[in-house]
């Protein structure tokens, strides 16, 4: 009993330890690292430049679909997320890739996601040039993210609710992209619309985007489809 209890302390104390040192890396030594976490735009600039320049059209994820022919559906999520599910007839072009290297700046950065228990990633430097090389400049680009996201405010906000969909906007009309619409809800909206779903696996060995498998989002409470 006593060997156990010592186990126990000991394993308190490293948990313990190992929140300090996050603590501490996010916290203390973060803002010397600031400039390396700052991004080409943040929120703010980004809300004010599409609100500027008209805002940016959103779709229902049936219309989206309906769509995936004549337009070309883009889903800006992780890599890892779109190989797990994604929607039927979408590409990838992630905004956002896991933090690369470890020099002291990722090691921190790391650390800062780490300790609000969240995957640590890094804006995706090359996104604009992976999107010129997948989609034709006169083609319609449809975004789709998590959530979303919306330009509009609501009662206590200033900057509507930030989605990757909407970043990917603003850095995509900054390429030269005019035709721009973004999935409403998301593929959260997505899944409980029940439209189909494929993973990276299947479409690879259809060969076709449009013929993957179709799945539900258990882990996110959406039934699989009938």
């Amino acid at each position: 009993m006593v060997g156990v209890s010592r186990r126990g302390t000991g394993i308190a104390y490293w948990a313990i330890g190992a929140s300090a040192v996050s603590f501490v890396g996010t916290f203390g030594l973060a803002p010397i690292f600031k400039s390396s976490f700052k991004e080409d735009a943040d929120w703010q600039t980004v809300y004010r430049d599409l609100v500027a320049s008209g805002g940016v059209p959103s779709v229902s994820p049936a219309a989206a679909y309906g769509k995936r022919k004549s337009a070309v559906l883009v889903d800006v999520r992780l890599g890892m997320k779109y190989d797990a599910l994604h929607p039927e007839g979408a590409i990838s072009v992630p905004l956002y890739i896991p933090i690369q290297g470890w020099s002291p700046a990722a090691i921190i950065r790391r650390l800062g996601f780490g300790f609000f228990g969240i995957y640590g990633t890094q804006l995706n430097t090359e996104f604009t040039q992976q999107a010129a090389e997948a989609i034709p400049k006169g083609r319609e680009v449809i975004l789709l993210c998590e959530n979303g996201g919306s330009l509009e405010n609501k009662s206590g906000t200033m900057y509507g609710f930030q989605s990757r969909s909407l970043k990917a906007a603003y850095f995509l009309r900054k390429a030269g992209y005019s035709k721009i619409s973004y999935v409403k809800g998301g593929i959260a909206q997505w899944g409980s619309d029940g439209l189909p779903l494929s993973d990276g696996a299947q479409e690879e060995e259809d060969g076709d985007s449009g013929s993957g498998k179709q799945w539900g989002l258990p882990e996110l409470g959406f039934a699989r489809r009938r």
